[in-house]
């Protein structure tokens, strides 16, 4: 990932708006190609601004997912943290943002990001992005290597630790692997708007459009 992508990034988690720059356009989940153009791809905008810590989302992606994992926090002001697992791709925490804010939900799972370094170290094809720009985990590929978690600078892919025999690597796949892409489960899941898809040019626009007409707030 190139340095000015991870500025942009930065600076919109630290100002409490951040571009979440997933890129899907409803390709099919077995189609892995040349990512098209990213503007017209689907994006995600996650505004902490308007995030309550309900962890709506994380319970939507564990329902779409059919993840096993149970959170026994309802929500993100309970105490405590939830953590990425190979079985929890999303996670609501309070981070303390060091501003008048104060400590805010903040929303971390897999970026999708245009670089993918995750998808260029692994030596078998396990990662893909498809042509929709998404990426997408293979299990029936994975060698165990471990290089995409090494690799991500989010660190966001996690390992199965539990298992000696056939470990997996756990991460958000946006809900494209699924044959029907309606749009991410958390996103839809999001009861204050505080997660918003769409292609990500206007994503882009109304984020750095939010940030001008109030940058108090941002």
């Amino acid at each position: 990932m190139n340095q000015n992508k991870c500025s942009r990034r930065t600076f919109l988690q630290k100002s409490a708006a951040a571009g979440l720059l997933c890129c899907l356009d409803g390709a099919s989940p077995g189609h892995a190609s040349t990512v098209s153009d990213p503007a017209k791809q689907i994006s995600v905008l996650v505004d902490l601004t308007r995030c309550i810590g309900c962890r709506a989302c994380e319970r939507a992606c564990n329902d779409k997912n059919e993840l096993s994992y149970v959170s026994s926090l309802s929500t993100a002001w309970e105490g405590g943290a939830n953590e990425l697992t190979h079985k929890k791709w999303t996670v609501v925490n309070l981070e303390d943002r060091t501003n008048a804010l104060g400590p805010v939900p903040v929303k971390k799972q897999c970026m999708h990001c245009l670089d993918r370094a995750c998808v260029s170290v692994c030596p078998v094809g396990a990662l893909q992005k498809l042509s929709s720009g998404a990426v997408v985990y293979r299990k029936e590929r994975c060698i165990g290597c471990r290089y995409c978690m090494f690799a991500c600078p989010f660190k966001i892919p996690k390992f199965e630790w539990e298992s000696s025999l056939t470990p997996v690597i756990g991460k958000c796949q946006f809900c494209a692997q699924h044959a029907i892409f309606s749009g991410p489960a958390c996103a839809r899941a999001c009861p204050t708007g505080a997660l918003k898809f769409a292609s990500r040019k206007p994503i882009l626009l109304e984020a750095h459009a939010r940030i001008d007409s109030r940058p108090d707030r941002y």
